[in-house]
Formats: C-alpha cells, structure tokens, sequence
C-alpha cells in the first residue's frame, strides 16, 4: 500500500481531461424540442372552442380549484361535480356530438352550459357569490370601507356591485362573468371580455377614473385591465384573504358549470326524444 502512495498522489495531481466543447444537444434536450413542436401542431389543429377552453383551464382562477379541493373540506365538491369538471378540462362535451340540451334543444357544444338559458338562475347566484367574496376579502382590512350595490346615480337609479372608500378616495366596481363561447362573441377570447370592459365603462362613464369593470369569464380567463385591478386588489386585502378570494371564486366558477353541466346531461325530455333530435329513434 505505500509503495503504491507516490503512483496515486501522481493520479490526484493530475489535471482533469478537458473534453472540449459539446458538440450537438443533448438527448433531453432533443426531446424537450420535440415535444413542445408536436403540442404546438396539436394546438394549431384544435377547434376554436378547444383553444378557447384550453385557455380558460390554464388562466390563473380556471386551475385554482384544483389546488384548493383535497385540502378544503368547506370548499369541495360532490363527486358528479368534479366529474363534470373534469369533463370540461378534458375537452368532452356535456353530450354525444349532434345530440341536443335537454333544456333548451339547442346542440349542446363545448362550452355550451355557459349560454344555455336553462342555467340563468345560476349565472345570477354565481354573480352574488363572487361579488361576497370580493366583499368579504375587502371588509376584512380595518383601512377600507367597503359597501354594496353603492348609488351612483339617483336619476337612473343606477348602481355598481362594490365602492371601497381608501383614506379621501372612492373607488367603484362592477363584476361581470362572461361566456366567451356566446354567439356574439370574437375569435379571441381577450377582444370579448375587452368588449365587455368597455361596455362597462360606458355605462358607468360618469364616475371616469374611480370605476373599474372587473371582467371574467365563465372559466376564470380576465382581460388585462381586470388581472391588474384583480392583483392590487390581492395587495391591499393581504395574502390571506387574497387566498381565499381565489379559492371562492375559482369553485364558485367551477361549481356553477358543473352543475349547469349535469342538468345539461340528464335524458332528453319525452317531447324531444319522439323527435328528429333523437338519434337511437331515428334509426330502430
């Protein structure tokens, strides 16, 4: 062993062999490349419905409720909630391709428990339950003075959801949800909740600078004006409340889909299925 010493202090001694340069990429390097070249065909292929879908499961509110439900058992759903969730996320329609809305008649389509006027009580309950929360996560910092459905002008009797008193400043909020799947809706997701905005501050022009719209769609997808109003909203109520503003308003979107979805998907009433719309009829 030590007359081997001075062979093995030589082998220590010895600089470390120089490579040189990588030439070419790595394996994973290769495949990452790839990857993202066939999800970019897949993408470009995708119907505009799914493209518009898919950027409603990925924006910031439309993915919360899958953080939030394995660890808030106040905040869960039923099982044939998440169901039709995920149904959503996966891009399954509600119903076989051509088959019509038990409620309304109209082809159900992706998205279509967004329009269907069979669900408008509950775009209204999903309304009040968001502007609560917004209320909720306001009223909860002792600097602001927060009130409900404040008067803007007693002529029109008109009103917005939300005014927020900061020191000698008042600021005005209105909230709408939007299905960026209706029929008058643009190609690009962002051009109909801009729309929607402006409309907003048509509507509420009087008060110029101290209104903002705050615009989401049905999947949890906000314009940009709304997404920088939404984050200051975040900073002024601190990261607790921002929390579970996030948290509500993420199920409350989700929830009311699901459900809309579910009643979307139950059996075509007796008068529809002796007509042309039912396909197993047709051909027995």
């Amino acid at each position: 062993m030590e007359a081997s010493e001075p062979t093995l202090e030589k082998i220590r001694k010895k600089p470390p062999i120089d490579i040189g340069p990588r030439l070419g990429k790595t394996a994973q390097e290769v495949l990452k490349e790839a990857n993202q070249a066939r999800l970019q065909s897949f993408l470009q292929d995708l119907p505009t419905s799914y493209k518009q879908a898919r950027l409603e499961n990925t924006s910031y509110l439309g993915r919360k409720w899958l953080g939030v439900l394995p660890t808030k058992k106040d905040l869960s759903f039923a099982d044939s909630e998440i169901t039709e969730a995920l149904r959503s996320r996966l891009f399954y329609s509600i119903k076989p391709p051509g088959l019509p809305c038990s409620s309304c008649g109209a082809i159900a389509a992706l998205g279509h428990q967004d329009t269907c006027k069979g669900a408008s009580r509950r775009w209204i309950a999903r309304h009040d339950k968001i502007v609560g929360a917004f209320y909720r996560a306001l009223s909860s910092q002792p600097s602001l003075e927060v009130e409900k459905e404040p008067l803007v002008n007693k002529e029109t009797s008109l009103r917005a959801d939300l005014a927020v008193t900061l020191g000698t400043s008042r600021y005005f909020y209105d909230i709408q949800i939007v299905a960026i799947s209706k029929d008058s809706a643009r190609e690009d997701p962002y051009s109909t909740l801009t729309e929607a905005a402006e409309e907003k501050r048509r509507k509420y022009k009087s008060l110029g600078a101290f209104f903002q719209p705050i615009i989401i769609s049905a999947g949890g997808l906000m314009d940009l004006e709304t997404a920088k109003t939404y984050k200051k909203l975040q900073q002024l109520v601190g990261p607790l409340a921002a929390a579970q503003l996030d948290a509500t308003i993420g199920l409350t979107l989700t929830r009311t889909r699901a459900i809309s979805a579910a009643s979307i998907a139950k059996e075509i009433p007796a008068g529809l299925a002796r007509s042309a719309w039912n396909t197993s009829r047709r051909s027995s």
